[in-house]
């Protein structure tokens, strides 16, 4: 959501029109280091950053990603309404599809639930 949150906010000003954006990846892998996939208007994209821009997945007719943005714009008011009654899971995905295994907050991450209950015994038993 990240990108389609910065055009909806671009957007909103009333000063911008929203092309897309781009994701950079960071990879230490040399070969995929650097690659670019683009979310966006494939028509404006491609005016503003040139040949440059291939055909992707990401890439959407002007009509397509007004209804992307709009789903976009559901989800996060779905969000906004979960984080105000307290529920802010950080994936439903199973660790071994979330990414677990990299991220540097998983020694305290509510997703291990196993791990959560273990330890708030261990705090209790002193």
């Amino acid at each position: 959501l990240q990108i389609p949150v910065y055009m909806m906010a671009l957007q909103q000003s009333g000063k911008f029109t929203a092309a897309g954006g781009a994701y950079y990846c960071l990879k230490d892998n040399p070969d995929d280091f650097g690659k670019v996939s683009y979310f966006g208007d494939e028509k404006l994209l491609k005016q503003y950053c040139g040949l440059g821009v291939k055909k992707s997945a990401g890439l959407f007719a002007d009509d397509e990603l007004a209804s992307i943005l709009a789903g976009c714009r559901d989800q996060i008011v779905r969000y906004a309404a979960c984080i105000s009654e307290g529920v802010f899971n950080p994936s439903t995905l199973a660790p071994t599809d979330a990414g677990c295994g990299y991220c540097i907050a998983r020694g305290m991450c509510r997703r291990n639930e196993s791990k959560a209950a273990r330890m708030a015994k261990e705090a209790a038993n002193g």
